[in-house]
């Protein structure tokens, strides 16, 4: 099996080495099982220090957000990956990626919002009870309703097509709303995944939560 990690960010800040070395480990364990190779899209040419650590098989210098960043680069590249795991640099691995949790043919990922009757430990992106799970009944049983974090998320082969280009407006915040409005325009199926990150840089922590 072939994985594409994807380091997306406005730049690799020397802040996040401590996290870069243990995505360094986590990925070495990783090779022992898989075939892994690392992108990375930063809005400068700042790689070298993050270089050093994770040998990046791609580099792109790319000055725009989030998602423009990471389809851009999935509409640039020929090859074929079995999964892609986006991530950032202020992203820390706690634990492995539960691989037998993921579907293909969807986005997995946390949750940042949510609605309905599911529960999952390490589910939600901001932090334990933030955004706990509530039910919404009717007549008819539970409505269910998700929006995906967008720091963190993994898609097969099946889903790379639809990461194509589209045009860039550098005044839309290109946040987990941006991201849900794109996905669900190209009719993609959305699975919520339990993930035990931590983002976190001078100004916040902030670790998996649950939903409850």
């Amino acid at each position: 099996m072939r994985i594409l990690i994807i380091l997306a960010g406005q730049s690799m800040s020397s802040e996040f080495i401590g996290k870069i070395k243990k995505l360094a480990e986590y990925i070495q364990f990783l090779r022992t099982l898989l075939e892994v190779d690392i992108a990375c899209i930063s809005s400068s040419d700042d790689f070298e220090e993050f270089d050093n650590i994770l040998h990046f098989k791609y580099k792109v210098v790319n000055p725009k957000k989030q998602l423009s960043k990471v389809c851009d680069f999935l509409s640039g590249i020929s090859n074929d990956y079995n999964w892609y795991i986006k991530t950032r640099p202020d992203i820390e691995f706690m634990e492995p990626i539960d691989f037998s949790k993921l579907k293909p043919g969807h986005i997995n990922a946390r949750v940042r919002l949510y609605k309905g009757p599911r529960k999952l430990k390490n589910g939600a992106s901001v932090g334990a009870g933030s955004y706990a799970a509530y039910k919404v009944h009717i007549s008819f049983g539970f409505i269910e309703r998700m929006i995906l974090d967008d720091q963190v998320y993994i898609f097969d082969n099946s889903l790379k097509p639809s990461f194509t280009q589209f045009e860039y407006n550098h005044e839309l915040y290109e946040n987990e709303w941006f991201h849900d409005k794109y996905w669900r325009s190209k009719n993609l199926q959305l699975n919520m995944i339990p993930l035990n990150v931590v983002f976190s840089n001078t100004r916040v922590y902030v670790p998996s939560g649950n939903v409850n």
